[in-house]
C-alpha cells in the first residue's frame, strides 16, 4: 500500500519470490534461530550489529530450508497487510500492467555442479517442504533417468519451483485484474550456463 502512486507499470523478473509470504511470527522465529546458532542470547540486536559480516554470512544456512537465514519478506501487517498470493488473488494491490517472467535456466544459480545421484536424494528430502512436496511426489515427477545429470535435475527443480511455477501462478492470479504480460527469456550467450538467474 505504501507504493501507491510512486510508478504506473511494473515489471517482475525471475519469478514472483514468495507469493505466501510467512506471517511475521514466523520471521521472528527464523531471526531468533538464526541468532542463536550464533550465539546471541540477549541483546540480540547488539550482538548481531557488533558481529563481523564474515561470521554472519557463513551462519546464513540454505536458501528453502528451515536453517535458512536469507533474504526474505513477511506480513507484517504494515508493509505487507496479506501474503502477495491474497493481494493477488483479491485484487487488494495497486493495478497497473506487469511484465512478468523467468530465464528458462534460472535454477543454475543455486546448484553447483558435481552432485551425485546420492547427494540429489539427500538434496531432495531437505529440500521439499519448502516446495509444499514430499521427497516422492519430487522423485516421481522429476525421475534422475530423465536429466543428464543430478546436477541438471536439481536445476530443473530449482528453476521450476522457485522461478517458473511461482511466475506462472502470479501471472495467472495478477490478469484477472490486471493487463498482465507473460515471458520466458532463453536467449544464452554461447559457454555460458545457460539463460541463468544472475
Amino acid at each position: 500500500p505504501g507504493s501507491r502512486g510512486l510508478f504506473t507499470r511494473a515489471i517482475v523478473q525471475s519469478g514472483a519470490w514468495q507469493l505466501d509470504t510467512p506471517g511475521l511470527e514466523d520471521g521472528e522465529t527464523l531471526g531468533i534461530a538464526f541468532a542463536q546458532r550464533l550465539g546471541c542470547k540477549t541483546d540480540v540486536t547488539i550482538c548481531l550489529r557488533t558481529m563481523p559480516a564474515l561470521k554472519l554470512l557463513l551462519a546464513e544456512g540454505d536458501v528453502d530450508t528451515p536453517s535458512g537465514a536469507f533474504y526474505q519478506t513477511v506480513v507484517d501487517g504494515n508493509v505487507l497487510p496479506m501474503t502477495k498470493a491474497s493481494a493477488f488473488a483479491s485484487g487488494q494491490f495497486n493495478r497497473m500492467p506487469v511484465l512478468i517472467g523467468s530465464n528458462s535456466d534460472d535454477g543454475h544459480y543455486e546448484i553447483a555442479p558435481g552432485m551425485t545421484a546420492e547427494g540429489f536424494q539427500s538434496w531432495v528430502i531437505t529440500y521439499a517442504p519448502s516446495f509444499r512436496r514430499t521427497p516422492e511426489q519430487i522423485f516421481a515427477t522429476y525421475p534422475l533417468r530423465e536429466f543428464r545429470s543430478p546436477t541438471e535435475d536439481a536445476r530443473a527443480i530449482v528453476g521450476d519451483f522457485d522461478f517458473a511455477c511461482s511466475t506462472t501462478r502470479a501471472a495467472k492470479l495478477l490478469s484477472v485484474w490486471t493487463a498482465t504480460y507473460r515471458y520466458e527469456f532463453g536467449d544464452a550467450p554461447l559457454g555460458s550456463r545457460g539463460a541463468d538467474h544472475g
